[in-house]
């Protein structure tokens, strides 16, 4: 991590020990209350923090002399389905998504295009061009 001034910091611990708190006691109770609150469902907000969890990591990996810790972390926070006898909310997410040539498709509508002035998000899941693709992404995660 870059803890300031550009300097590489590492917290002590391993992957779960460093995000454990993070993920179960900010991020789980806040969209909780951000889906009770506005009737977003907890599901696409996950599917949102997966894609900014990406894209953010492979941002700051470009700037680490060595990323392989973070690349590391992330990859655990993703592939792992339970987590401390739960269940890893991310992993439920990551799975829903799926590639379509070069482009990362949201396993989650982020409901961008129900803004009165923003359309549908490249890596829209309801884009014609990708429905067919998580139809069987679907189907395959169902089985």
């Amino acid at each position: 991590m870059l803890a300031h001034c550009g300097e590489v910091n590492t917290p002590p611990g391993n992957t779960d020990d460093r995000y454990h708190d993070v993920i179960f006691e900010h991020f789980a109770p806040l969209h909780q209350y951000l889906s009770a609150q506005f009737g977003i469902p907890e599901r696409v907000l996950w599917s949102s923090l997966v894609y900014r969890l990406n894209h953010l990591s492979k941002t700051i990996a470009e700037h680490l002399p060595n990323p392989a810790q973070l690349n590391q972390d992330v990859h655990w926070l993703l592939h792992t389905k339970q987590w401390r006898s739960k269940q890893n909310p991310l992993f439920k997410a990551h799975q829903k998504s799926f590639d379509v040539g070069a482009i990362r498709v949201r396993g989650d509508c982020c409901l961008m295009h129900e803004h009165p002035v923003k359309g549908y998000c490249d890596d829209c899941p309801k884009l014609p061009q990708h429905m067919i693709k998580r139809t069987s992404v679907a189907k395959s995660l169902s089985q």
